[in-house]
């Protein structure tokens, strides 16, 4: 009887997730695009890229600008997408490097995997996106990823606190 073909995208993620080498090069062997995006449904438990709220607490003052005693104001400098659901971790070098896996993101890096390609869902570059996420991966993998695309001859990934407004997406 023969064996249900499995999702190669699902391979690889169960692979990454795992850590599991031998499943991740089956999944592309099976013809596995390491730079697609895995699908929301496919993500039982996401990882959010949302940054925790940045509050800058200030005393409420007076018209001679003399604070008014316990009377304070909480003002969120942070920025949220107008689709949170979609800034979550869904490509394969961004969750091997939320997994701290070098060594698979040494393999997808040479099965051509690129962190300078376009998230259509967020309009954003996967680049940013690991900047913007960057209080969920360790700085040990994030260097090894800079270095990498330095190599490539590829700017670095700098940490983002924010994403810019432009044509009324965040990115």
């Amino acid at each position: 009887m023969k064996r249900p073909r499995e999702n190669p995208s699902q391979i690889l993620f169960d692979a990454i997730e795992s850590g599991n080498i031998p499943k991740t090069l089956e999944a592309i062997a099976l013809g596995v695009n390491v730079n697609n995006p895995y699908p929301l449904e496919m993500l039982s438990d996401p990882v959010s890229l949302i940054p925790p709220p940045f509050l800058i607490r200030l005393p409420v003052l007076d018209i001679y600008g003399n604070p008014y005693l316990n009377k304070m104001i909480d003002i969120d400098l942070s920025s949220t997408p107008k689709d949170p659901e979609y800034y979550v971790i869904r490509y394969p070098i961004h969750l091997a490097l939320y997994k701290q896996d070098l060594v698979m993101i040494e393999l997808l890096f040479q099965y051509g995997s690129n962190t300078f390609q376009i998230d259509e869902a967020t309009g954003c570059l996967l680049a940013h996106l690991i900047g913007y996420g960057h209080h969920v991966i360790e700085q040990n993998a994030l260097d090894f990823l800079n270095m990498k695309n330095t190599l490539r001859g590829q700017p670095a990934i700098v940490k983002l606190n924010t994403i810019s407004l432009s044509s009324n997406k965040m990115c």
